[in-house]
């Protein structure tokens, strides 16, 4: 770097180039940068990046897919069931096939005395004999139709209600095993960040050594020179008040 400049009389030029003892580092420090950072690339981690599915969390997969597309029986037969209730198809007694003992019971208590009213007045076997035999088994029968077919559409509601819950028990030890597939994977790719890491290392290490060097030699002194030519202020003087005194005629 060089300058002059003009003060009036004196002429002065600095100019300032690296100490001689310094130059031969900066030339190595920026041969080194032109060497390491311009002229080298740099490439992507050539390994994967990523792990593998463990063989538990592929099974965990593979079992949530077949279930998300076949679907639990039991939710199935729980929506059907629940159609079949707002349809009204448990109002018919005869769906319960235990209510045919029941009714045989019946039958059997009230049969002997109707037949015996009827045989005694002649009338056997009439239309209202059977008439009279239908009224007394169905008084009979009405008591544990209520009562049964209210108990067995609690327990159905309750089964309902329940088939939802059990679906999704299904999905506790999937997700149990899913858990253990990710606690391998998360293992394996710590490993493979320690590789990265390292990797990363190799790649910024020629860089790295070359800005701490530069940083290094910069902080060095450096020197210049300084020349210069200067007039002599008295003659100068001298040469103007001649000058002045023939200007006045003196």
């Amino acid at each position: 770097m060089g300058g002059s400049t003009d003060t009036g009389g004196q002429n002065t030029t600095q100019t300032s180039t690296p100490w001689p003892a310094q130059r031969s580092a900066l030339e190595t420090g920026y041969g080194a940068a032109s060497s390491n950072i311009l002229n080298r690339p740099t490439s992507f981690f050539p390994g994967q990046t990523f792990a593998d599915f463990s063989p538990e969390t592929q099974g965990a997969l593979g079992a949530q897919t077949g279930r998300a597309v076949q679907g639990n029986p039991l939710l199935g037969q729980a929506q059907n069931y629940t159609g079949d209730v707002l349809g009204g198809q448990y109002l018919d007694p005869s769906s319960n096939p235990f209510l045919g003992g029941v009714s045989d019971s019946v039958m059997s208590a009230i049969r002997p005395d109707v037949d015996s009213m009827f045989a005694g007045g002649g009338r056997a076997g009439s239309p209202a004999h059977a008439e009279a035999l239908g009224r007394g088994v169905s008084r009979g029968m009405a008591p544990f139709l209520f009562n049964e077919y209210g108990r067995e559409r609690g327990f159905q509601e309750g089964a309902a209600n329940r088939a939802p819950g059990l679906a999704r028990e299904d999905y506790f030890d999937i997700n149990q095993l899913a858990g253990v597939g990710a606690q391998r994977e998360g293992q394996a790719q710590r490993g493979i960040n320690e590789d990265i890491a390292g990797f990363e290392f190799g790649q910024n290490e020629p860089a790295s050594r070359t800005r701490d060097y530069l940083a290094a030699i910069q902080g060095m002194p450096t020197f210049g020179t300084t020349t210069g030519a200067q007039q002599n202020t008295a003659n100068t003087g001298l040469l103007a008040a001649g000058t002045a005194m023939k200007l006045f005629g003196k």
